[in-house]
């Protein structure tokens, strides 16, 4: 028979392992969601920016 102290401890630990993995599933879940959106929305601001103006172009100076 275990003591009372290693079964405190035992339980502890699992509790705390179910605790952090819980933790890091609901925290990637959230991460994505707000990565996704952030990501829509820099989409849709060079949609709606239109296509790309082309630089001007330096002036070269040519020999005769």
């Amino acid at each position: 028979m275990r003591s009372l102290n290693s079964r405190l401890v035992a339980g502890l630990l699992a509790v705390t392992a179910v605790g952090l993995t819980l933790m890091g599933g609901v925290s990637a879940v959230v991460l994505r969601g707000y990565l996704l959106h952030r990501v829509n929305n820099q989409l849709e601001a060079v949609r709606r920016r239109g296509p790309p103006t082309p630089w001007p172009r330096a002036a070269t100076s040519s020999s005769p």
